[in-house]
């Protein structure tokens, strides 16, 4: 489902004439330097593509053949690759690697060797008289010993030891000619048809459900957090422990060279620097598309980062436009029916040489709208003034992270907590406990924490029924019989008095009592309200004494006993209970 879903995406849009995608046995790869060849095969000068952005320099994109699959043994590029291949030199990134490898030792015929594969491969792909003018050139500049033609000219110069220093990539251009590249040329020649005699390299596609050639090794999956820069596998079978059936690799999975080329350059292109249709959060890399077959009202593909991600800072406001454009949509009536508009969300993570599939969903658009404004409405809490319209899911997860780095997030929960909003089910147990431990650690509820626990609490009680109280509202309920929850008001209740009371403390009863208040009342509320009349005598205001006074009878009013134990999940009602409390001390007083 998944590797058809993404050869689908590439076939939509491969067919749309705006597309950038490559063609199959192409990609686009970033070159930085260009050597610009004559006719005769000498080499005139050497290009720098590469442009300043922001801090780094980035190298332009050019449409190249295809990359060969190498993670040992000599595979050399058709007519581009790194300084090694192309000039069959030692580079200092190459003397790097072997000392780490090798221990310092290095053998010298490697390097020539990968030269002269080079050199081996253009001669077979094009054989005398077949050639192109620009291949010629290619041909001849290699017949001319290029190491020595650069050199002669470019010995000293700054392009040259960059390119030394970082075996950069390399390709050709011919002078005084207007294509970019000599691949410019070669658009209508490449791929060229292979014939085959392995019976196991034709088989029925598990895409297409044709019969075709088989794809033995499938290209790299590169932009996947914590994975190699020359990419990792999605499909693979690099061992005879993972075979079948006297199969060899990939042929395990029997998939077509076009199934192949489409799911595997589909997925880069979702994956590529700076695309829109990737997030990054903890270890997981989520890519999201949509099959856009009508004119819906909601973007989902353009807005659902915002809905996922921080909003971004020349724009903080961006985030909130995208929620409320996602309320809008359903109340225009036009929400999406047709089974062909649909979006598809797709969850990564490294494992070792491979990519892991975190999760994968995919739905029609009027499903994804709904599950994410019934997440949206579930973690609806009071806020102040300051506070952010919506809280994003991004901004949810940082709130339980230690120090607020999501490095510190458990690696499944990024992923469960996303599986569950998609699914309209109930966020996973672990993300209210990590919640819990967080505000024990620093004493401190907070918006997004509140947020986290009454979500919790109100997606469990929608799948499961009322059997842990009433549902939690957005501000203070105080029609709320839940003893847990009382509690928490009686916390925040006792605490704002001793603000009162004392203006210019540094510490509340918040910072040494919250954690044994919220697990282990019976110990604690006692001697609180002891104190509390202490507090109260301070106070001068006979007004406030009452108010505060009629506010901790109200809360009483249904606590027969203290509890002995809350569990995890009471503690949670808790922490809602306090924050409601809290916050309804500074809302606007409205007149009844």
């Amino acid at each position: 489902m998944i590797l058809q879903a993404l050869t689908e995406y590439y076939q939509h849009k491969k067919s749309d004439p705006k597309s950038d995608l490559a063609p199959i046995g192409w990609e686009w790869k970033e070159i930085p330097f260009l050597l610009v060849l004559t006719e005769e095969g000498d080499l005139k000068a050497i290009e720098d593509t590469r442009e300043k952005k922001g801090k780094r320099l980035q190298a332009k994109s050019f449409l190249v053949i295809q990359t060969e699959k190498r993670s040992s043994g000599i595979k050399p590029n058709l007519l581009w690759d790194n300084t090694e291949y192309v000039f069959g030199v030692k580079t200092q990134k190459d003397d790097k690697n072997n000392k780490k490898r090798n221990k310092g030792k290095k053998n010298n015929k490697d390097v020539v060797k990968r030269h002269e594969a080079f050199k081996k491969r253009i001669e077979e792909e094009f054989p005398e008289g077949t050639e192109s003018l620009g291949v010629l050139a290619v041909k001849r500049f290699l017949n001319k010993n290029p190491l020595e033609q650069i050199n002669k000219k470019f010995k000293d110069s700054e392009m040259w030891q960059e390119m030394l220093k970082n075996n950069a990539f390399v390709t050709f251009r011919l002078e005084n000619s207007e294509n970019e590249t000599i691949f410019n040329e070669l658009r209508n020649i490449f791929p060229k048809k292979e014939t085959h005699t392995d019976p196991q390299e034709i088989g029925v596609c598990l895409v297409s459900g044709e019969k075709a050639q088989i794809c033995k090794l499938h290209p790299a999956i590169k932009g996947v957090k914590g994975t190699n820069t020359s990419g990792a596998s999605l499909v693979s079978f690099n061992l005879s422990a993972f075979s079948s059936h006297g199969k060899k690799q990939n042929y395990n999975a029997p998939m077509s060279n076009e199934a192949v080329f489409a799911y595997t350059t589909g997925l880069n292109h979702l994956l590529r620097k700076n695309s829109n249709n990737k997030i990054v959060i903890g270890d997981t890399t989520i890519v999201f598309w949509a099959d856009k077959t009508g004119q819906e009202v909601f973007n989902m593909e353009q807005n659902f980062p915002l809905l996922i991600n921080d909003p971004p800072k020349d724009d903080s406001d961006k985030g909130v436009r995208a929620v409320k454009a996602l309320y809008h949509f359903p109340l225009l009536g036009k929400m999406p029916v047709n089974n062909g508009e649909r979006f598809f969300v797709l969850g990564l993570a490294p494992n070792a040489a491979r990519i892991s599939v975190r999760f994968w969903r995919s739905g029609t658009l009027k499903d994804f709208a709904e599950k994410m404004i019934q997440h949206f409405d579930d973690i609806e809490i009071a806020k102040g003034p300051k506070d952010p319209e919506f809280l994003t899911v991004n901004q949810l997860i940082r709130s339980i992270a230690f120090q607020g780095q999501l490095e510190n997030i458990p690696p499944r929960l990024v992923a469960d907590v996303l599986t569950s909003i998609m699914d309209g089910t109930p966020y996973p147990k672990s993300f209210m406990q990590q919640c819990i431990i967080r505000i024990r650690a620093e004493r401190k509820v907070g918006r997004a924490r509140a947020a986290i626990l009454k979500g919790y609490i109100n997606r469990y009680q929608r799948r499961y029924g009322n059997k842990r109280g009433e549902v939690l509202g957005v501000a203070l309920d105080r029609e709320n019989k839940n003893t847990a929850y009382r509690l928490g008001r009686l916390f925040a209740v006792l605490e704002r008095i001793q603000e009162v009371s004392q203006p210019k403390i540094n510490s509340t009863i918040r910072d040494r009592f919250y954690g044994a208040a919220s697990s282990n009342p019976v110990a604690v509320f006692p001697r609180l309200l002891k104190l509390k009349n202490h507090h109260l005598s301070k106070l001068n205001n006979e007004k406030q004494k009452i108010f505060y006074e009629k506010e901790i009878g109200e809360i009483m009013s249904t606590i027969n006993a203290f509890p002995s134990f809350l569990p995890i999940d009471q503690q949670a009602m808790f922490a809602v209970g306090y924050y409601h409390q809290r916050e309804s001390f500074f809302q606007e007083k409205k007149e009844t």
